[in-house]
């Protein structure tokens, strides 16, 4: 194990085909080893999880979001976020950007993994994050009150929304 998790680390930061990438970032996070093991190379394997979020992959990510999810239910946070701390200007715009809704499958995960680290993820937004703004080109949401069978009244709600 010494030698296998920077070995497989190199690789995966190597200038290897990109077929090959995803193959060494699945291994890194794949090692059979008990966490308690594994405890010592953990600094080792949060840019493996960083990759896998970052991947268009879908079980990478999955992979990735998982792993970062028992770490956050297994280890003491005492331990775990000074681990987490040289990467979290990374770490934490990657997992919101899996913060969208159904039927985008990682949404749900990587809210249940921000909730588990229970507002200490905001002690680590060190800077706004950026975010994209969009004119609406759909029509604004509208209530449609019926009076009476020939009086019906609509009333926009889109200056009550901005």
């Amino acid at each position: 194990l010494p030698d296998l998790l920077p070995g497989l680390i190199l690789l995966q930061d190597g200038q290897h085909t990109r077929m090959l990438q995803p193959l060494f970032i699945e291994l890194c996070l794949t090692v059979p080893a008990r966490l308690t093991t594994l405890l010592q190379y953990l600094h080792l394997l949060t840019r493996p999880v960083i990759a896998a979020l970052k991947s268009t992959n879908a079980e990478l990510v999955t992979l990735g979001l998982r792993t970062l999810e028992f770490w956050v239910d297994n280890l003491n946070p005492e331990y775990l976020y000074p681990v987490l701390e040289p990467v979290v200007p990374e770490l934490l715009p990657t997992i919101c950007s899996h913060l969208r809704p159904p039927p985008y499958p990682h949404g749900p995960a990587a809210l249940r993994v921000l909730g588990k680290m229970g507002g200490r993820n905001r002690l680590f937004l060190y800077k706004p994050m950026t975010l994209e703004y969009r004119d609406l080109t759909e029509p604004a949401p509208r209530v449609l009150l019926t009076l009476d069978p020939a009086l019906m009244v609509v009333l926009p709600l889109d200056k009550p929304i901005h």
